[in-house]
């Protein structure tokens, strides 16, 4: 596509450059500075989900455009509660999400909510495998590692057993 993607963590934000002219194409996420009613138009655009409601992410890990163009990422959650409303507590998600650039919108298309104990704040990565499955690892519950199939069944899962505290690995 001719383009740099760029996933800003702790903006909850990614962006389309053009790599040729350096302008930016669109700019998605949630708008961290509505939480503090800050006026800010940074973001183009966030996630829905088909329904129309709010599917944005937060804190994300890795970053991976399919041959379609859509992204895959590893939605941390780390305002879940505010960005996606399925829970009272933080979750952790492998989403893929649809990108309409002619209506500047997105539409999170596949999701797969991880169990509450692998939620991973600090770190993780996602990614569609070209069996079509999704695999997932966060460092959340000794670290562990996912594939799952389209039908969110889990293939295979692995316990690293790490007795490091949460963090980077």
């Amino acid at each position: 596509q001719n383009a740099i993607y760029i996933s800003s963590r702790h903006l909850s934000k990614i962006t389309k450059i053009d790599y040729e002219t350096k302008e930016i194409v669109w700019t998605m996420g949630f708008n961290q500075a509505d939480i503090f009613s800050i006026d800010n138009s940074f973001s183009d655009f966030h996630p829905t989900y088909s329904d129309g409601s709010n599917a944005s992410f937060s804190f994300q890990h890795g970053l991976q455009v399919l041959d379609n163009g859509n992204i895959i990422t590893l939605d941390n959650g780390n305002l879940s509660n505010l960005t996606w409303n399925q829970s009272s507590v933080n979750r952790s998600r492998i989403i893929e999400i649809s990108i309409d650039e002619l209506n500047n919108s997105a539409e999170v298309i596949w999701e797969y909510i991880l169990p509450e104990e692998l939620y991973g704040r600090l770190s993780g990565n996602a990614q569609k495998l070209y069996n079509g499955n999704y695999f997932v690892t966060v460092v959340s519950d000794g670290a562990t590692s996912l594939e799952v199939s389209p039908s969110k069944e889990v293939v295979w899962e692995c316990k690293y057993n790490l007795e490091t505290g949460e963090g980077p690995i």
